[in-house]
């Protein structure tokens, strides 16, 4: 799980700017890349805290 949350790092930038460039240009490349980057941000970190909790429910 952690290593999908880390592959969002590269891949949802990439398709944001990828999907802004091609419909508005290039500032909207920017917005695009600044949105995913956001996305994934808050997928890794959904990731993180379930890993924690879970490695915390173990311990119990």
């Amino acid at each position: 799980m952690f290593a999908i949350g880390c592959l969002f790092f590269i891949v949802l930038p990439l398709i944001g700017m990828f999907i802004g460039g091609v419909l508005h240009g290039l500032v909207w490349a920017i917005w695009g890349a600044v949105i995913g980057f956001a996305l994934a941000s808050v997928i890794g970190g959904g990731s993180v805290y379930a890993l924690v909790k879970a490695s915390r429910a173990s311990r119990h």
